[in-house]
């Protein structure tokens, strides 16, 4: 028995630490489990939590991870094997709750848009292990980490969401969620509030017709630091426009009042347009979005980011509705293992009505201008807040990767005005029958259309994403 616990309170919090990377080492006594973080422009894994247990005990972990991983495929399919090794899967698709969101490719702090909070976090009650398979163990750690998905995803958003980046309301979220699915593929995903949306997740093939790329209709955003994930360590666009059931891409257009991207923008905004060539417009879609600063102007910040879309050739008839991404941005981590420290991102200092006051000044700024309807991205800020007002913005773009579409945060939207669902962030997703990658393409973030409980065709798409 471990003397050290003796006469020691039950911890109020466990603090949980994201992990890709693992080392397991033994001698005749003891197992030694090393967890750890490894990025693709880091030369070596480095690790921040080392567990000590004896061989019965990691006998009993091995078979709790087996359980888990059984009841997770049960629940959610067959987890993807690509053929590769582990290393190259790690470097490929690595999720990097922590700090992701706030490294560019100049490893220069640079919003990642997709922070992890808004998505992975509301965790569904599905996804927790069963009680069952929870198994108790005496062990020496030197870090404890959490038994709850989302507890532990949040202390490792745009990553994360996406990318952990903002606080979590994991349990309300867990016991608001349900989802059944229906005949043909159709997946009615309930809502907090009983609504449903209909998804339609037959397994992807063929396109309907020579003109309409069929359901579900997917589409793929990307911002410069995503690069080296990607097959070939560029956007292939050609390749997206080939893959059945894919409609376009949404970029990251500009952050803030100053950014610099080393004009990854300029290049690949009418990269998009020419990869859909006649289909542009009519099948082939491409949008911009904005990440906003919350401590910044928001009618300037609107006025920087329609400047950059103009220098790269303009908005065109195919071009989905501008998008102001609002989210609180990354928590930073401490300094560790000889890594520098990643202060949290200034959003998550803004109030409730600093963002009301500025996402609102921007959305009106942006349909002052150019006279079009706003795309508001994000949720968690909002959830986090307690805001409950549409700030200027007349549709959504929901990131949740969980099993159904949860909406806590956006109770100021109808379902109907939901148009986007973000429901995969760089390979991790929890629908089973909608991909997590696109073949010869890349991990990316991926959305799928939705329309309430109307049944999605491509005239939706375009009345509601470009009108």
């Amino acid at each position: 028995m471990n003397q050290e616990n003796k006469g020691r309170e039950p911890a109020n919090h466990l603090e949980g630490c994201y992990a890709n990377y693992f080392q397991v080492g033994h001698n005749a006594f003891e197992f030694v489990l090393d967890f750890g973080q490894c990025y693709p422009e880091d030369t070596e894994a480095w690790c921040h939590t080392r567990i000590v247990t004896g061989p019965a005990y990691a006998k009993v972990l091995a078979e709790t991870l087996r359980k888990s991983l059984d009841h997770y495929e049960h629940t959610f399919g067959v987890i993807p094997q690509d053929g590769e090794s582990s290393e190259t899967r790690i470097a490929s698709s690595v999720t990097t709750f922590v700090d992701r969101s706030s490294r560019g490719p100049d490893n220069k702090t640079s919003q990642r848009r997709t922070t992890m909070s808004d998505e992975t976090m509301d965790t569904t009650a599905e996804s927790r292990v069963d009680s069952s398979d929870q198994a108790t163990a005496e062990s020496t750690t030197t870090s404890q980490a959490s038994d709850d998905p989302a507890q532990g995803a949040s202390a490792s958003e745009d990553s994360a969401s996406e990318p952990n980046t903002e606080s979590q309301d994991a349990t309300a979220d867990a016991a608001a969620v349900s989802d059944t699915e229906g005949a043909s593929g159709t997946l009615d995903a309930t809502t907090q509030s009983g609504d449903t949306t209909q998804v339609d997740t037959s397994t992807p093939g063929a396109a309907s017709t020579a003109q309409d790329p069929g359901q579900p209709y997917l589409f793929v955003d990307l911002y410069s630091g995503d690069d080296g994930r990607l097959v070939g360590k560029h956007p292939d666009w050609q390749v997206l426009a080939n893959t059945p059931h894919y409609c376009g891409a949404i970029l990251k257009a500009w952050d803030g009042l100053r950014f610099n991207d080393g004009g990854w923008f300029q290049r690949h905004w009418p990269a998009v347009r020419a990869a859909g060539a006649d289909r542009y417009g009519e099948t082939w879609f491409r949008g911009a979005y904005l990440f906003l600063e919350f401590a910044q102007s928001g009618a300037d910040q609107a006025d920087a980011y329609l400047q950059t879309v103009e220098a790269a050739g303009g908005w065109d008839s195919g071009d989905i509705l501008p998008i102001i991404d609002a989210e609180q941005g990354g928590e930073g981590r401490p300094a560790m293992n000889g890594k520098p420290a990643v202060p949290a991102h200034p959003n998550r200092r803004a109030t409730k009505q600093q963002v009301i006051d500025c996402v609102t000044a921007c959305a009106n700024r942006l349909r002052e201008r150019i006279g079009r309807r706003v795309i508001l991205y994000g949720r968690g800020a909002m959830r986090d807040l307690g805001i409950n007002d549409r700030m200027g913005c007349d549709l959504v773009w929901n990131p949740a990767y969980t099993q159904t579409m949860v909406r806590h945060g956006l109770e100021a939207w109808n379902l109907e005005d939901v148009v986007l669902w973000q429901y995969c962030g760089d390979g991790t997703a929890a629908v089973a029958n909608l991909p997590r990658l696109v073949p010869g393409f890349g991990v990316c973030d991926l959305s799928v259309f939705v329309k309430g409980a109307q049944r999605p065709t491509l005239q939706l798409v375009r009345d509601n994403l470009l009108a």
